[in-house]
Formats: C-alpha cells, sequence, structure tokens
C-alpha cells in the first residue's frame, strides 16, 4: 500500500451506513477519515476514534480508498473532488442503483483505468453481523480486493463478491431484506398484542424468535422448507397459522418487495 496516504480509508458522506461500517470495523478506527455537509452527523465518528476531515476534499486527497456515501442524486456534485485521483487509489461506492461504469463516466470522464468497487452492505454491519456483496472492476488487482476486504470483513457475518448484474438483486434481498425483516416481527408483535400478549413480551419473544430461527438455519446448514415441515404438525397450530399466511398472500408479497426494490435500484441507475 502505497505510504503517502495520511489514511487508509476515507468516507465522503457520514450517513447510516457510512457510520455502520465504521462502527463495525474491528481495525484501528483512526485508520478512517471522515467528511460530511452537516457536522453534526460527525460527532459520533469522532468519539468512535475516527478522523473528521475539514472537507470532502481533503477525504479524497489523503485516503487510499474512498468511499462513496452519498444519496446517489448527488453523484454530479462532487464530481470536482475526483479531478487529480490517483491510480493506486481506490473507490467503494455504497450508492444504491448505481452502476460502476456510470461512476467511472461521471466521476471520471470514462477513464477506464480506475479502480472502483461497487457494495452492498447491510445496517447490522454496526454490530459486526452483516451481509454484504461486493462486485469489482477489472481494473483492480487481488491486493485492492484485499484493501477493501480487510475494511468489510470484521463487520460481516456474510461478504459475497458477485458479477456486478446480480447487484440489484441483491440489493432487494439483503440490502432492502433487513427492512422486510422488521416489517415482519411488527407483524408478528401485533398478532400476538391482539391475542392478549403484553406489547414488551410480544416485542421481545419476536425478535428472540426470528434470531433462533435464523441461528438455526445458519448453524444446521438445512433447508428452511425442511425445518418448518418439522414444525408444522398435522393439524396443529403453526400449519393453520402457515395457510391463513397464504390466504393473505404472504410468499408472494414478500416475493414482490424483492422484486420492487431490485427493479428500483435499476431506475435508479438512470
Amino acid at each position: 500500500m502505497a505510504d503517502r496516504y495520511t489514511y487508509t480509508y476515507g468516507f465522503v458522506g457520514a450517513g447510516n451506513m457510512a457510520w455502520a461500517l465504521c462502527d463495525g470495523f474491528k481495525g484501528d478506527k483512526g485508520s478512517i477519515l471522515v467528511s460530511n455537509r452537516s457536522p453534526d452527523k460527525l460527532e459520533k465518528f469522532e468519539m468512535a476514534g475516527c478522523h473528521i476531515a475539514k472537507s470532502n476534499e481533503d477525504v479524497v486527497q489523503q485516503s487510499r480508498c474512498v468511499f462513496l456515501a452519498v444519496k446517489p442524486q448527488m453523484l454530479g456534485d462532487i464530481k470536482h473532488l475526483f479531478s487529480d485521483f490517483e491510480k493506486d487509489q481506490l473507490v467503494v461506492s455504497m450508492l444504491a442503483g448505481v452502476c460502476i461504469d456510470r461512476i467511472r463516466s461521471q466521476l471520471f470522464g470514462g477513464d477506464e483505468t480506475v479502480k472502483i468497487f461497487r457494495i452492498m452492505p447491510n445496517m447490522a454491519c454496526s454490530i459486526g453481523a452483516g451481509c454484504c456483496a461486493l462486485s469489482a472492476s477489472s481494473t483492480c488487482s487481488e491486493e485492492d480486493v484485499g484493501v477493501v476486504n480487510k475494511f468489510l470483513s470484521g463487520s460481516m457475518i456474510r461478504l459475497y463478491p458477485i458479477p456486478e448484474r446480480n447487484m440489484d438483486a441483491f440489493t432487494g434481498l439483503a440490502g432492502s431484506g433487513m427492512g422486510f425483516v422488521l416489517k415482519f416481527i411488527e407483524a408478528l408483535v401485533e398478532g400476538a398484542v391482539h391475542e392478549g400478549i403484553p406489547r414488551a413480551m410480544a416485542l421481545d419473544g419476536a425478535i428472540a424468535t426470528v434470531y433462533g430461527t435464523s441461528k438455526l438455519l445458519m448453524e444446521q446448514k438445512r433447508h428452511p422448507a425442511l425445518v418448518r415441515e418439522e414444525v408444522c404438525s398435522p393439524g396443529g397450530t403453526t400449519i393453520h397459522g402457515i395457510v391463513s399466511m397464504e390466504k393473505e398472500g404472504f410468499s408472494n408479497a414478500v416475493v414482490a418487495a424483492v422484486v420492487a426494490a431490485a427493479e428500483r435500484g435499476r431506475e435508479l441507475n438512470g
């Protein structure tokens, strides 16, 4: 790695996902430089041990690996930051729906030598339980991939290298999927409250149930359908509940949600 960079990792933008990644990073947080238009968002980064930049320009000039953590619609507003980008620097985009070719075109005038990564993490990386996909441009070397993986791996339980053509689908699965699971937990709670369980207990029980189910599947490496068959006794409560869910369109609704999120990702790319 080039020694001339003061920081290994830099973040242009300090939103929720930037915080989740920095908070979950297991290495030296002093190797991270962060900037943001709103200074009030930077306090928790500084308290966590990250360094705060005076400007976005400082992040790009002083960091080997620059994470784009702004809104997709702001891509054109940060073009000027990369006018003197070095050949050994890396760009890591977290912009939903924005493909590598678009980043190369809008920020670098189509320069084919720039090393660009595209990632799709989820918020669970803040506690070391994230799920993330990563795509790299053909210009990235194994050493470049190692630099990015080193940052991500400590905060992830799953890190998938995937072809970029699958990134929008992965967004629907894991990037947006957390929201779908949270909505399911909320619904589980409401059902329990309807049946007389105190709300605090219902919430705690719903979270424990989802956690235990996920942990069982991960540790036993079994297909969910097989475990579900064991849970569903003939004529029992669970099978009656599942039949009711399907009458209400549960499975179709979940599939539609993943597809809609993926389609929205493609729309964001323009």
